[in-house]
């Protein structure tokens, strides 16, 4: 061994925790802190248990009838929205099977969902727990760096909200396949056959992480973090010479690019509109500013929110922004730190560093734009890296005498105690569309997403006025950045006709049919209001022919296109659609009464109409 090695192993022993370093595994010793860790993460989510379904739950869990069949086939020929609009970019197929396999034991409601979450995120720590036992073997710093991970407020969007499944799938296998990497990197020498074991294994698991999401991309990147700095204690050359290797993972690579590309095409996510008509250096400035606010949530995560794009303040951000060139400042200062703590040979602090930099690099707009400005569950894979390090320094800090102790014991006890307490506190925002949009509105005032959310709460409870003030809200934010609040616009037009104001309903109907020319129910609802004025009949037999084009085989809308002929005096086109209308839901009772009255009507008209006798 050279002397600059002896003096970088020398170093590392000095920042190492003593004592369990070099402790093998053992069930009986090991066994214990896995139950303990599971049992803490499911009661520290248990009271989402309860909770409904949130967010984008009604649209992928809910609602979604694809749901009602277990066979695969179905997940993997179709996009995850099931759609064909610009959010049919995502593919994540063994996230909607694994849905359907909640449906098929539990029921269409939310419990059982809620459940497999739980349980998935106490099975994650026990991994999490294993894999930090595999790199550092110690179990002291496993332990801390399990029960950290297992009681971060930040993952609470991830565990407490359904959708959030596909972050758990994706990290749980991304964890196998860095342990299993670990593995087979360090069984080569002595035993092949083991090696090519944990080397398929790997594979396998990476592969299956893809499929639950596609951010679990850079789980090759982790595994070559943790083997260049941990298993090969930073001698990158080494690392290099394994290169053959990683031809292996390249296979559920292609497999899942083969198969994405197959059913979504080459596509990416649309940019939020937020940073919409940012320049590549504004919304670079803007991910690291935003990136660096990230980063004091994994610390000390008191500002959480489902909704972090706010209309008032557009990603803007130029070199004389203060806060963007102090993120730029912060993100070179932490720089230096890692590229001076991997020269003193403190590898576990740096992987810690590396770790969160890879994992949220795909999702943190500095490469490209994706479709969203920032969220709390992109933190989920990349808080590993951060309760590695922290597990690390506590640990190397209990393992000393005095003061050193002492100060690692209360900061380790200050942790998981505000850990747990904001995590359970948090995952009561998450236990209804009510209780999450009110708090996300409190956060986020300028949100205009939270504040149509909130207008749907009133209008449920049959609050009318406090429902068109927020809708109102939500158009005033996002109609003056630029955009037009479709959603808002299109609720709002609703509670107008109620109370009458057909003119100005009508005005906010036409504005959503510019961006949405075939929302059926808007059609429907404009054509409602236009039928009512000789003036306007016209346009309402326009819109509502062009619905019949698009639903040819739903009564509603020939049932409505029936009524606007005859108020407009086109009794045989009248009764055309109507007849069209009872063929197809004859058990209506109401039908047969619009073909009583058009038939009445056209007789008192002098015409007469065939099939009298009907």
């Amino acid at each position: 061994m050279s002397r600059s090695e002896r003096r970088r192993h020398a170093r590392a022993g000095r920042a190492a925790p003593p004592a369990a370093r070099t402790a093998p595994w053992s069930w009986s010793r090991d066994g214990l802190p896995c139950v303990a860790l599971a049992v803490i993460a499911f009661v520290v989510f248990a009271n989402t248990l309860g909770a409904g379904f949130t967010y984008d739950d009604a649209t992928i869990i809910r609602d979604n009838p694809r749901l009602e069949q277990l066979g695969p086939g179905v997940f993997f020929r179709t996009t995850y929205w099931g759609s064909a609009d610009a959010e049919a970019t995502l593919y994540r197929p063994l996230t909607l099977l694994s849905f359907a396999v909640d449906r098929a034991i539990f029921g269409p409601g939310p419990f059982g969902v809620h459940l497999a979450n739980v349980l998935l995120n106490a099975l994650i720590a026990v991994v999490v727990y294993g894999l930090v036992r595999s790199l550092v073997r110690h179990r002291g710093v496993a332990t801390i760096a399990a029960l950290l991970f297992a009681l971060h407020p930040v993952h609470t969007e991830v565990v407490a909200n359904g959708v959030g499944r596909s972050e758990l799938g994706a990290a749980l296998f991304a964890f196998l396949a860095v342990w299993s990497h670990v593995n087979a990197v360090r069984s080569a020498p002595a035993n092949a056959r083991r090696a090519i074991a944990w080397t398929a294994a790997a594979a396998g698991a990476f592969g299956t992480a893809l499929f639950f999401k596609e951010s679990a991309v850079v789980t090759p990147g982790l595994m070559l973090s943790v083997e260049w700095l941990i298993v090969d204690e930073g001698r990158w050359r080494r690392t290099i010479r394994r290169w053959p290797r990683w031809i292996v993972y390249l296979i559920p690579f292609g497999l899942f690019m083969a198969t994405r590309q197959a059913v979504v095409g080459s596509g990416l996510p649309a940019p939020q509109e937020v940073m919409a008509y940012a320049s590549g250096l504004e919304r670079m400035l803007y991910a690291s500013e935003t990136l660096m606010r990230q980063a004091g949530q994994l610390l000390l995560p008191w500002h959480l929110c489902a909704e972090y794009a706010d209309y008032r303040h557009l990603a803007a951000r130029t070199v004389t922004d203060p806060l963007a060139v102090g993120s730029v400042v912060f993100w070179m200062a932490v720089a230096a730190l890692l590229v001076w703590l991997y020269r003193r040979g403190h590898h576990v602090l740096v992987l810690g560093g590396v770790w969160m930099a890879v994992a949220i690099l795909p999702v943190s707009n500095l490469l490209f734009p994706i479709g969203t400005v920032r969220a709390d569950r992109l933190l989920f894979l990349p808080s590993f890296g951060f309760v590695f390090a922290l597990a690390w320094l506590l640990g190397a800090g209990l393992a000393r005498r005095g003061g050193a102790r002492v100060a690692s014991m209360i900061a380790m006890t200050a942790f998981t105690i505000f850990y747990a307490v904001r995590t359970v506190d948090r995952n009561r925002d998450w236990q209804s569309q009510e209780t999450l949009w009110a708090a996300t509105v409190r956060q986020n005032p300028g949100s205009p997403l939270a504040w149509t959310y909130v207008g749907d709460a009133h209008r449920a409870r049959g609050e009318l006025a406090p429902a068109e003030a927020a809708y109102h809200r939500a158009i005033e934010l996002r109609d003056a950045a630029g955009f037009v609040a479709v959603d808002a616009h299109a609720r709002y037009a609703e509670l107008l006709a109620r109370r009458g104001q057909r003119d100005r309903a009508a005005e906010h109907y036409r504005l959503v049919l510019t961006h949405r020319p075939d929302d059926i129910g808007v059609i429907m609802n404009l054509g409602e209001i236009l039928l009512h004025e000789p003036a306007t009949r016209p346009e309402a037999i326009e819109r509502l022919e062009h619905v019949c084009r698009l639903r040819p085989r739903d009564f509603r809308p020939f049932a409505n296109l029936a009524q606007a002929r005859r108020l407009a005096g086109h009794w045989q086109p009248a009764l055309e659609a109507i007849e069209r209308a009872i063929a197809l839901e004859p058990r209506e009772a109401g039908l047969l009464e619009i073909e009583s009255l058009i038939r009445d009507e056209a007789r008192r008209a002098g015409v007469d109409l065939p099939g009298g006798g009907s």
